[in-house]
């Protein structure tokens, strides 16, 4: 049964389906976009998950949106300073926030050998994260560009077709070095 649920919100957040204005159960909350706890609930809820360390299961990365999840992690910066490479893994059930959590693999490193997981919540309306996970540096966000949908990427250009034969020059008459018209042989 806990699947099945967590398969319909899938289901239903990849619809695009959402929840009328005055949500009130936490999966309403949640198909709107929403923390299931909000306001005082919500402060001490995260109160209380920041004795853990940021990005674990227990305080995981607040977001706004997968969009605002992935945001997060491409401004995220290896020791080196190079952008990390990350993978979602699925979720991993309820959270701090009473919101579903999400589990991300990433990894670090010219052969991409360091590999860390970082525990993110997508439920929290318009948050715009700062901070970056122990272990790694970010580049902080411009919050003026968080409700701006994303530049559409340059278009690939498009293919030429391939010749299906390659043109084989026509023969040289040996006498006056010219090509011959296969036209004139007849």
């Amino acid at each position: 049964m806990r699947e099945f649920s967590k398969l319909m919100i899938a289901a239903a957040l990849a619809a695009g389906v959402t929840a009328p204005a005055y949500a009130t159960s936490p999966l309403e909350k949640m198909l709107a976009g929403e923390s299931a706890l909000q306001g005082e609930q919500l402060e001490k809820a995260i109160e209380a998950a920041s004795v853990h360390p940021f990005g674990s299961k227990l305080n995981p990365v607040r977001a706004h949106q997968a969009n605002g999840q992935r945001a997060y992690l491409a401004r995220l910066r290896c020791d080196d300073g190079t952008a990390l490479q990350f993978r979602r893994r699925g979720n991993v059930g309820r959270g701090p926030y009473m919101n579903i959590v999400d589990r991300y693999q990433v990894r670090c490193g010219k052969d991409n050998a360091t590999l860390n997981e970082i525990y993110m919540d997508l439920y929290h309306k318009g948050y715009v994260e700062n901070a970056s996970v122990p272990g790694y540096s970010i580049v902080v966000a411009n919050t003026d560009e968080v409700d701006k949908p994303a530049p559409k990427p340059e278009p690939l250009p498009t293919p030429q077709p391939v010749p299906q034969t390659v043109p084989i020059p026509a023969p040289v008459n040996p006498a006056s070095g010219q090509q011959a018209n296969p036209a004139d042989a007849t």
